[in-house]
């Protein structure tokens, strides 16, 4: 995340979610590149990953890589500009994940 850290910890706690997170990282603008560190370190591929963000410039870099992305539209860019970066799905909610990931049986767009 582009988020200062200790806001961003702060905030996943609030929503009870910090624990299913086994690595944050915030402070990131090269989103390109820290995801890509992050797959290596965790040895995983592209396609086994799901990813989430409010802001065009992340979900567009998570798609180049083939990481199944997710544009939350209640944070910093308008829901036309998280459209616009072509996110497999869309939410309004973060606790709706879960229920998208089970549901799907496409993504919503292929790349």
């Amino acid at each position: 995340s582009g988020e200062v850290p200790d806001i961003l910890q702060a905030r996943l706690e609030q929503f009870g979610i910090a624990h299913h997170f086994n690595l944050v990282r915030g402070g990131v603008f090269y989103k390109t590149s820290a995801i890509q560190e992050i797959l290596e370190q965790f040895k995983v591929d592209p396609e086994e990953v799901f990813y989430v963000d409010d802001q065009a410039d992340g979900i567009e870099a998570a798609n180049r890589l083939g990481l199944i992305t997710f544009g939350y539209t209640r944070g910093y860019h308008t829901q036309e500009r998280i459209a616009s970066a072509r996110p497999w799905f869309m939410t309004d909610s973060l606790m709706d994940i879960p229920k998208i990931l089970s549901d799907a049986e496409q993504p919503r767009y292929s790349f």
